[in-house]
């Protein structure tokens, strides 16, 4: 029987951790991907970087903010799964309705919207789950092999 609880104990360090993670992710690693490929930064549909300005900065960074605290909140009150299935509807809206993904090499949601569909309700998941667990298995790690408590 599936619990909907979540994990009561998530510390608040989390956010930071996935903060990061989706900036990593989301903005540095495709711009570095895109770098090496030799895909310039003014092609069409290129991934700008975050760093290129202010008006880009600021948004950015305000949305990942957002968006770690609201997931660390849910991870604390639902079960991961109810997170995933959460994650897996507002992240694919987000990039359907609000960013309009052009990138060169990533999903295209103008051309191939049902490959777009697929990609988005699998990377998602993967995308938030990942840092949640590292999470979990380095609190784990601390407290049975280093002996040390919970970190608020």
């Amino acid at each position: 029987m599936l619990k909907i609880h979540g994990d009561q104990h998530l510390s608040k360090w989390f956010i930071l951790l996935l903060f990061l993670w989706a900036l990593f992710v989301g903005e540095i690693f495709p711009v570095w991907i895109q770098t090496i490929e030799g895909i310039s930064s003014d092609a069409p549909g290129a991934k700008e970087s975050m760093f290129a300005s202010w008006s880009m900065f600021i948004p950015t960074v305000i949305i990942y903010t957002l968006l770690s605290i609201m997931f660390w909140w849910l991870f604390r009150k639902l079960h991961w799964l109810v997170v995933v299935i959460i994650a897996m509807v507002l992240g694919t809206a987000m990039e359907f309705f609000l960013f309009k993904p052009q990138e060169i090499n990533g999903p295209n949601v103008s051309e191939d919207p049902l490959g777009s569909l697929i990609f988005f309700l699998i990377i998602w998941p993967i995308l938030l789950v990942t840092p949640y667990w590292l999470f979990r298995a380095g609190r784990w790690f601390r407290t049975r092999f280093l002996g040390m408590p919970e970190m608020p």
